[in-house]
């Protein structure tokens, strides 16, 4: 019986430490995969093209929460209005992950400026897509 009540509490103390230690080490395992997976979708979003797995949509809002800029939320692009409680101001330099653009707006819509490259230079237009599925677009000249 003498040799029994040190067991018991050998075995008790394993049970509670296990009991503290596997749902923080179960939770940190889950987190590093779940980041894994957001990461690689975020960097490579042509090998997750048109699934709405769960871990898509973490890396969408991900990426709308912490790195997708939105004009609307830039105080040089915007002025209060009475009536819209916000409307597009004269012009503005908007950055974003995926593009850098100078907008300009007047009453009527955006203004966009005529291309400064010669008429004997072709121009081509890239469309790129990022993870939401928003389009993006460059202008270059050859």
């Amino acid at each position: 019986m003498a040799e029994a009540l040190p067991r018991i509490k050998l075995v008790l103390f394993h049970a509670i430490m296990w009991a503290i230690v596997a749902p923080l080490v179960l939770a940190a395992a889950v987190l590093l995969f779940v980041s894994i997976i957001a990461y690689d979708i975020l960097q490579h979003p042509e090998r997750h093209q048109n699934t709405r797995r769960i871990w898509n949509v973490i890396a969408t809002d991900l990426y709308f929460e912490y790195e997708a800029n939105l004009w609307q939320n830039q105080k040089d692009c915007v002025q209060y209005d009475d009536k819209l409680l916000y409307k597009p101001s004269s012009g503005c330099h908007f950055v974003n992950k995926e593009f850098s653009t100078d907008l300009t707006f007047s009453e009527d819509g955006r203004l966009t400026t005529p291309s400064r490259a010669p008429a004997s230079r072709k121009t081509r237009i890239a469309l790129s897509f990022n993870t939401a599925g928003m389009i993006s677009t460059r202008t270059a000249c050859f």
